[in-house]
């Protein structure tokens, strides 16, 4: 091997182009990604939550935790 350095790669102006267009379409799908997860999430949150309040109406005390806590304390003063 030699002791020469070797020139990093110089970008001319239509690769650099090219570059910041893939940079910007891989951001877009990045976030469009991002953005079809957080609906995902927040709609599965609100079923679940529509699920526990319909529990809760319905009178299932294993699914009040304010019940659970409550029996939990009164047992510990009798």
């Amino acid at each position: 091997m030699t002791d020469q350095q070797t020139e990093p790669h110089r970008l001319t102006p239509e690769e650099r182009a090219e570059r910041n267009l893939m940079r910007q379409k891989d951001a877009e799908q990045a976030m469009a990604e991002h953005a079809r997860a957080q609906e995902h999430m927040y709609s599965n949150m609100e079923r679940l939550r529509a699920e526990r309040l319909a529990r809760e109406a319905a009178g299932d005390s294993a699914a009040s935790p304010a019940r659970r806590a409550a029996r939990r304390t009164a047992g510990a003063r009798a």
